[in-house]
């Protein structure tokens, strides 16, 4: 908690928040426990980019998509504050007015890691460096400038793993990618280390090493 460090003087209202649906059938098609193929999603909107009758001006700004760790829903991060940090440093013009879009991890086996090697998982390779960011400029439009030079992405945990991926898989799209806590080498210096020598132990763990697929 940083409390608020803005003038008394400086209006924090800034922006809101606003909960999106929306079908991505060829991304999510054999998605397990996603029969409707649906992307949960949640979007701050800064206050200059409302219409003139709601205070605002109709001024495009630029794009920053976030991505939630294991177990983050579309509202991850404004659950941790991110619509009152937001209006203070675009208040206070620490940072420039920008739309934030924030969309849901998979809860199935603890997430996917934003990948798309096995149709069950999502392909979130074109997802979410693609048909996300084409879903977003045109829902948001014209509130967001359509350029990957106004397009940024990050995350934390298992969402920085999948914004660096999504930046690596789709070269040109994003001109900034961030990553806090993030897992980004899974199998060691070797290529035999890292994470992968847990995998078994954390399926022996469970007793569902030998199980069944619902298992």
């Amino acid at each position: 908690d940083r409390g608020i460090n803005a003038d008394d003087n400086v209006a924090l209202v800034e922006g809101g928040v606003k909960p999106h649906r929306h079908i991505f059938f060829h991304e999510l098609l054999f998605q397990i426990r996603n029969e409707y193929q649906i992307l949960e999603i949640a979007s701050y909107t800064p206050k200059v980019s409302y219409p003139p009758i709601s205070g605002g001006e109709l001024k495009p700004v630029p794009t920053l998509i976030l991505l939630p760790p294991q177990g983050g829903d579309q509202f991850f991060y404004f659950n941790h504050g991110l619509e009152s940090l937001a209006d203070e440093l675009i208040s206070t013009g620490v940072i420039q007015p920008m739309e934030i879009v924030c969309i849901s991890n998979d809860a199935v086996f603890g997430g996917y890691f934003y990948g798309s090697k096995y149709p069950a998982a999502g392909n979130y390779d074109t997802l979410v460096g693609g048909t996300l960011v084409e879903y977003i400029h045109a829902a948001l439009a014209p509130y967001t400038i359509n350029s990957p030079a106004k397009r940024g992405i990050g995350g934390v945990g298992m969402g920085a793993y999948g914004a660096f991926r999504a930046a690596l898989k789709n070269p040109g799209t994003f001109c900034s990618v961030s990553a806090v806590d993030g897992p980004l080498d899974f199998d060691g210096s070797d290529g035999n280390g890292g994470f992968i020598s847990l995998f078994d132990d954390a399926l022996t763990e469970q007793g569902i090493l030998n199980g069944n697929l619902n298992d």
